[in-house]
């Protein structure tokens, strides 16, 4: 901004406008006049460049990938009776390997064609042997090592086939 010369009223103009009635319109322009000159500088300083606006900050990162998960097997059964009939309320117990002490009680009256009614274990390591325990009452307990499986297919050759014999 470049400062002007400019010539103020004596204190007789002053007063001649004021007896006009001019007073209000005096001191409006004496506000304008010291607003004015309250701007101006005598140093040479060279105009500042407009601040760019501000680069929006970048997108988060997404977060990482999840690990590569390991296959999941299973392990599916049944605990039979000799004549090939579920046995109600046998408890599966894994007793060693993977998945100890993980219990299953089979509920339901099932048969060597009705395989779905019989034990699961899920979330297994496919291809890593474990101990499985069968006992129900009336019937001694036996141990029999199985490895889970992949994929339960439509056939029953994925099950682990556990028979009891009634106690004597």
């Amino acid at each position: 901004m470049t400062c002007r010369a400019v010539r103020v009223h004596n204190d007789a103009t002053t007063n001649v406008i004021r007896g006009k009635g001019m007073e209000r319109t005096v001191r409006f322009a004496w506000i304008v006049l010291a607003v004015m000159l309250s701007g101006c500088s005598t140093e040479n300083v060279p105009p500042t460049a407009p601040t760019p606006p501000a680069e929006p900050s970048p997108a988060p990162a997404p977060p990482p990938p999840p690990p590569p998960t390991s296959p999941v097997g299973f392990l599916a059964g049944m605990v039979l009776t000799n004549g090939g009939g579920c046995i109600k309320d046998a408890v599966v117990e894994i007793v060693s390997g993977q998945g100890v002490g993980r219990k299953m009680t089979q509920t339901a009256l099932c048969s060597w064609w009705d395989w779905e009614e019989g034990f699961l274990f899920a979330d297994l390591v496919p291809d890593v042997a474990l101990t499985i325990r069968v006992s129900a009452a009336g019937y001694d307990s036996k141990e029999s090592t199985f490895t889970p499986s992949l994929s339960r297919g439509g056939s029953n050759e994925y099950l682990a086939i556990v028979e009891l014999q009634r106690s004597r």
